[in-house]
C-alpha cells in the first residue's frame, strides 16, 4: 500500500488501498514489465494461463474478463489520485510492473514513486494513463486477443465513469477536476483530434418507467460458464441474465 493514496482510497474504493505499491512485496504475484505486454509472447502466456479456468468458453470473453481485471486494477487508484488529490502516478509502461497471480490474471501494479502534481488541465491531465499506458495495452490486446479494441476500451471506460462517479459521491472532486473528467468522458476527441474512444461507454436509456445506465458495449461475460449475467446494465437480454438458458 502507498500510505500517501489513502485519503483518495476509502469508501467503496477502499478495496483499491493494496492495489500500488512501490516495491515488490512478498506474495504480490508474478512481476512482469508492462513495456513486455507489448511483445506477442508475453501477453498471450498470460492470456493462456488465465483461459484455462474457463475451459472451453469462448476466448473473446476469457480476453474480455483479463482486460476487465487489469482495468480495474489500473485505472481506481490512478484516476482516484489524479482527480481527488491532484496527483499524477508514474504509469509509463517502461517504469510500470504489472504483478499477475499463478492463473495468469492482473492483481496490481508496481510504480516508481509516489506521483507529482497533475500537469495541465482538459482532457490532457490524463494522456499518461490513456495515451501512453493504456492505448499501446489495448492495441496489442485486441490484436492478439482476437477482440474488437472498442470492447477493452469498454471495459477501461466503465471504471473511469465509476471513479468519478464515486469521487463525487465522496464529495472530493473539486468542480475543476469534475469538468477535466467530464470533458474526458463527452468528448468525441481530443484537442488534437484524436478519436477519443473513452467516449461515452453508458448510454441512458428509458426501461419500466425509470433511467437507466447501460453500457454501449457487452463485455462478453455471459459466455462464461456459471456465469448468470450483469443485470441491467448490459446492452445484451443474454448478458442481463434474461436468457442464460441459451448459453
Amino acid at each position: 500500500m502507498i500510505e500517501s493514496l489513502a485519503p483518495a482510497l476509502q469508501g467503496p474504493l477502499a478495496f483499491a488501498r493494496d492495489i500500488y505499491s512501490l516495491h515488490s512485496a512478498p506474495g504480490a504475484g508474478e512481476p512482469v514489465r508492462c513495456v513486455d505486454l507489448l511483445r506477442p509472447e508475453v501477453l498471450l502466456r498470460l492470456l493462456d494461463r488465465y483461459a484455462i479456468q474457463h475451459g472451453k468458453a469462448d476466448r473473446r470473453a476469457v480476453v474480455s474478463m483479463w482486460t476487465q481485471y487489469y482495468a480495474a486494477r489500473l485505472i481506481y487508484p490512478a484516476l482516484a489520485a489524479n482527480l481527488m488529490l491532484g496527483r499524477e502516478l508514474p504509469l509509463s509502461l517502461e517504469q510500470t510492473w504489472l504483478h499477475v497471480a499463478e492463473d495468469g490474471s492482473p492483481l496490481g501494479f508496481c510504480i516508481a514513486h509516489e506521483g507529482c502534481p497533475v500537469n495541465g488541465c482538459g482532457m490532457e491531465r490524463f494522456t499518461q494513463l490513456v495515451r501512453q499506458h493504456l492505448a499501446p495495452v489495448v492495441e496489442v490486446v485486441a490484436q492478439q486477443g482476437r477482440v474488437a479494441p472498442r470492447l477493452v476500451w469498454s471495459n477501461a471506460g466503465i471504471r473511469f465513469a465509476s471513479t468519478a462517479t464515486i469521487a463525487r459521491r465522496l464529495n472530493l472532486l473539486s468542480e475543476a477536476a469534475g469538468a477535466d473528467i467530464d470533458a474526458l468522458l463527452q468528448s468525441r476527441t481530443w484537442p488534437d483530434g484524436w478519436e477519443n474512444p473513452l467516449y461515452e461507454p453508458y448510454r441512458t436509456v428509458q426501461e419500466c418507467g425509470e433511467t437507466v445506465e447501460r453500457r454501449r458495449v457487452c463485455c462478453l461475460r455471459y459466455l462464461l460458464p456459471a456465469f448468470e449475467g450483469c443485470g441491467i446494465s448490459c446492452p445484451l437480454p443474454g448478458g442481463r441474465g434474461e436468457c442464460v438458458s441459451h448459453h
